[in-house]
Formats: structure tokens, sequence, C-alpha cells
């Protein structure tokens, strides 16, 4: 016998075998040279057996059968019989570069066969289904257990489950991003604060209670224009402990319209209109006099301008106008007998000229950030600068850092720094304009939607 395994087929016949072994094919007319050895004579003697010399075949063609064509026949036959192409890869583990055994290019048909498999689970045995962890069998009970059965008929699916299998593309519907963003906030907390004595509304250090509500809608229609509006009212209470004429006083009264509409300009710029609108609703008071600082619609300041805006995202917005109208209207002008004309409601918002409005042309600069760094904690910075042109020369700038801190769901912390400086106003000690300061730190009640 030979070192390699020989042997002869029939030219109808084909076998499968390794790299290394010969497949030899013999034509039907081809005959073998070596002949059937004489039956032996019985003699009354036994003699010892000879056996024939082994004759060599004669071999009319030769064919080596590679592993690619073994695969190749495989696959064919695959194809010849009704099968499950979900468990192919599962009972054939052949793999072969050259070679692929997926009956289907289309993935979204193997996805719909499963579903139609698990709902003939379902129908057809629903006890097999776990509806809940305490349902499942101990870990260690499945743990040596064979998971699939080496009988491939067994998992055939029946022909009217695959009649029922789609073979057009499922088409996928992505979501249409909204052009319309809404959303509100509200807090109420308990607070400790320190305000400077020249605080421009006046005010003193003590523990209050704040209201802080917010609302914006913004329209992006993600090709040109824009259009962001919010509204704020922020309105702080203090136990007035130094004031002999009042229990409680307001120390924070301040109502706010920002609007922005915008038609983008290049990349991230926008040519941008603003209006911003502010006022009070409360009368508010210097400690232990009766020198309001504020009252209903008193003073009501609106800015208009036109310029330019850059965006970064969501996050950072640098708005610049080289041209931008200030407004500031006192509506109730009226003041205690016991206060000095000097010292009434237009003249603590610069209004010295003995009426109650105030007109005035600059450049406006606004500067909003905000960044979340995780789910608990963010922060928001808004700086705005105006410098006017005519009438009182001088600047006015404003900068309040928040920085809010959840705790669960319906309590947080917030640390609001409020510095701020007004050139255009002088005061009734006649000294110079100082730096304003207001810090608060609270925690309290918040809620967002």
């Amino acid at each position: 016998m030979p070192d390699s395994v020989v042997a002869v087929m029939d030219s109808m016949s084909v076998a499968c075998v390794p790299d290394s072994i010969e497949v030899v094919s013999s034509l039907p007319d081809s005959t073998a040279v070596s002949e059937k050895p004489k039956p032996r004579k019985s003699v009354s003697k036994p003699k010892k057996k000879v056996q024939p010399k082994p004759q060599p075949l004669v071999l009319e063609r030769k064919v080596l059968l590679t592993a690619e064509d073994s695969l190749l026949l495989h696959n064919e036959a695959l194809f010849e019989r009704e099968s499950n192409p979900m468990f192919l890869d599962w009972v054939f583990g052949l793999k072969h570069d050259a070679v692929s055994i997926s009956l289907f290019d289309d993935d979204s048909i193997i996805v719909d066969m499963r579903c139609c498999a698990k709902a003939y689970v379902r129908k057809s045995a629903p006890e097999l289904y776990a509806y809940h962890k305490k349902h499942l069998p101990p870990l260690s009970d499945i743990k040596a257990k064979r998971l699939f059965n080496d009988d491939v008929n067994s998992m055939l699916l029946r022909s009217d489950i695959l009649n029922t299998v789609r073979s057009e593309n499922v088409g996928i519907e992505l979501p249409k991003i909204p052009k319309w963003k809404t959303g509100a906030e509200f807090q109420l907390h308990l607070s400790q604060g320190y305000i400077s004595p020249n605080w421009y509304n006046g005010g003193e250090s003590n523990l209050a209670g704040n209201m802080y509500a917010m609302g914006y809608f913004n329209y992006n229609d993600r090709k040109r224009w824009q259009w962001d509006s919010k509204i704020e009212w922020k309105l702080g209470m203090n136990s007035a402990g130094s004031d002999t004429l009042r229990m409680f006083r307001f120390n924070d009264d301040l109502f706010q319209i920002n609007t922005k509409l915008g038609f983008k300009a290049f990349k991230a710029f926008y040519y941008m209109a603003e209006a911003d609108f502010q006022t009070s609703f409360f009368n508010m008071y210097k400690p232990d006099t009766y020198i309001r600082t504020s009252a209903l619609f008193s003073p009501i300041r609106m800015n208009l301008s036109l310029g330019l805006d850059y965006k970064y995202k969501s996050k950072l917005s640098v708005f610049v106008s080289p041209v931008s109208y200030k407004l500031i209207y006192v509506m109730d002008t009226a003041y205690h007998q016991s206060v000095s004309p000097d010292e009434n409601i237009p003249n603590q918002v610069g209004i010295t000229n003995g009426t109650n409005s105030l007109s005035q042309l600059g450049a406006l600069m606004r500067v909003g950030w905000e960044h979340k760094f995780n789910d608990a904690i963010s922060m928001k910075v808004k700086f705005s600068f105006f410098g006017n042109y005519v009438g009182i020369k001088g600047i006015e700038t404003d900068c309040e850092v928040v920085g809010d801190f959840k705790i669960n769901r319906f309590l947080s912390a917030k640390v609001s720094l409020n510095p701020r400086y007004d050139s255009t106003v002088k005061p009734s000690d006649g000294k110079k304009p100082g730096l304003q300061f207001k810090e608060i730190i609270s925690v309290g009640f918040n809620y967002k939607i």
C-alpha cells in the first residue's frame, strides 16, 4: 500500500478529502491489469498459500481535489435543501475567505426571520418564555448543558412561516430634528447674601429668600434663520433687621425679556437684530429711609441693537453691535415729602434733566456662555458692555456668574456672583462711581421642564 491514499472512483462520483489526499478517477471502459488467481485443487496435504504479486493500476487521469473545491461542493449542497439560515454559522463551522455560505445578502431578512421564529414560539409554546428574572433557572443548572441540538432537521422552519418573510428592503425613517426648542425653569431658594454699601439698587447683607423663573423658546430652521427669545424674573426678599420702618424689604426685582433674530452671514456668524427690555414691579428702598430706587415699571431700560453675532454650538454667543439705542424711562416720579427731589427715582438712574426719560446712542457687546460639566454641575456666564457716543459720556458693564449644583430632582444649590460698574450715574453723596458687587449662596427647590 503506498504512503498516499489512492481511491478508484466512478466517473459520476465525487469525493471530498483534505489537501494532502489524492483522488483518482477511472473511466468505465478501463480494465485492471491484474488477474484473479485460479482456485486451488483440493489435495490431501495442505500447502502454503501463495499470494499473487500486486500489479500496478492503470490510471487514465488523475485529479487533485483541493479544500476550496470541497467547500464549493458543500456550499452547493446547502442550496439544494431547505434549511434555516439563522443556524448555518452554528451548525456548519466552515470558515474560508473564498467561500461564503450565507444564503441572504440582506441582513434585514435574517432579522425578520428571527422575529417570525420568536412569534411562532410565543404562540405555540409560551411556557418557554421567562418574563421575570426569578423565573430563570439557576446558572449552575445550565452551565454544562449543550445549547444547540446536533440534529439540523429539528432547526428547520415551517414553510408557512418562511412564506411570511419579506424579501424587500426595510426602509428606515430617521427622526426629524425639531425646529422649535422650548423649556422653563423655576427655583425657590433660601440664601445668605452679601451686598456692597454702594449697590445700585440698595440692600444689605442678610438671610433672604430668592425666586427665579425662566422660560425660553428658540427657532432654528437649520439653514439661514434663527430666533432666540428668553424671559427671566428674579425676585429677592430679605428680613430688614436694621430697618426700623419696615419688617421685610425687597432687595432684588428684575424682569427681563431678550429676543434676537438672526440671518446667517457665513460659517458661525449671523447678522443679528436684538431687543432687550428690563423693568421692576415692586418698591425698593434704601435701608431705614423712604428713598426709593425702583417702583412699578420704574425704571424701564430698553436696548435696540444691530450687529454681528458669533455662535459656537449652543454654548457660546458673542454679539457685537456698533450701533445700539438705549432708552431709560421712569413712569413713577413721585417721592416722599421727607426725600429731596435730587434723590427720586429718575436721579437714581442718571436722569438729571428734570424729565422722566433718557436716550443714548452707543456701542454694545453681549457675551453668553453656558457649560455643563456633568449631570450635577453647570455654569452660566453673562457679560454686557455699553459705551455711549452722545450725552453723558461713560460706560456701563454688568457681569453675572451663576453656578448650579444639582442635589436631586427637586433640590439644588446655587452660587451667584454679580459685579457691576456704571460711570454714567453720579452718586448723590458726590463720590466717584465705584465697583458694585452682589453675591448669593442659596439652597432650595428647583424644577425644570
